[in-house]
């Protein structure tokens, strides 16, 4: 009884997270990752990142989701 009482605290607190699907976030997000994708491209790393074997929206995409003003100061 204990063990489902402890599951069920947990599933619940992982739903009273922050949601990044709300359509405000999406939005900035989308926004920034485009900015990532036209600095990549400016700086010739598109549309891979030879240095992190990684493409230019997935690693945009990390930095945006971190904080969608990642690219803003370039």
């Amino acid at each position: 009884m204990k063990k489902i009482i402890l599951l069920g605290l947990m599933f619940g607190l992982v739903g009273c997270g922050e949601s990044k699907n709300s359509t405000g976030s999406n939005d900035n997000i989308r926004e920034c990752v485009q900015k990532g994708v036209a600095y990549y491209k400016e700086i010739g790393s598109y549309p891979m990142l030879k240095s992190e074997n990684i493409s230019a929206e997935d690693k945009a995409l990390q930095k945006c989701e971190n904080s969608s003003v990642a690219f803003d100061s370039l």
